[in-house]
Parts: structure tokens; C-alpha cells; sequence
């Protein structure tokens, strides 16, 4: 088996990567779930349906797109490329 390591795996941009920890409940049924660290991608191009690190009143926000009406001027810093929790 190749070795790799988790950096070649998860991080195709480095330069436009970043780790943040998810605070919260909200998107537990996408998948992301209190304290997870999550990988985000400012070099992709946000589709329908990703996890987005937006800006939203001031605040930097976990979304799925698309944003509701009231969040559409909101600047969208990166995709969440992967969500990272420890198993114990």
C-alpha cells in the first residue's frame, strides 16, 4: 500500500486552505457535527448543495447553498472540502 499523508489527501490548494472547527448543531444532518475540524477549499467554486464558510451579519457561518433570500449578499469564503472527528 502507497503511503500518503492526510495533507496530500485532503488539501488540494494549500494555498487557499484552510481548518476551522464546526460550533453547533445545525448542519448534523449534512453531516457536520459539533467540533469536527473541517477542511475548506477557497480555490472551489461553490455548487448547489456544498457546505459554505459564509459571512453573515458579521459573522463567519457554516451553509448549505443555496443562501436563504435574507443571507444573499453574504460573501462566501470557501467550500468545506472534508469533516474531520475523532471516533473516540
Amino acid at each position: 500500500m502507497k503511503e500518503t499523508s492526510l495533507e496530500q489527501r485532503l488539501i488540494r490548494n494549500p494555498a487557499a486552505t484552510f481548518l476551522m472547527k464546526a460550533r453547533g448543531s445545525g448542519l448534523a444532518p449534512a453531516g457536520v457535527q459539533d467540533g469536527d475540524t473541517l477542511v475548506v477549499d477557497r480555490s472551489m467554486t461553490p455548487r448547489e448543495g456544498n457546505i459554505v464558510v459564509a459571512v453573515v451579519d458579521a459573522e463567519l457561518q457554516l451553509r448549505r447553498l443555496p443562501l436563504a433570500f435574507s443571507e444573499k449578499g453574504s460573501d462566501i469564503w470557501g467550500v468545506v472540502a472534508y469533516a474531520i472527528r475523532a471516533l473516540t
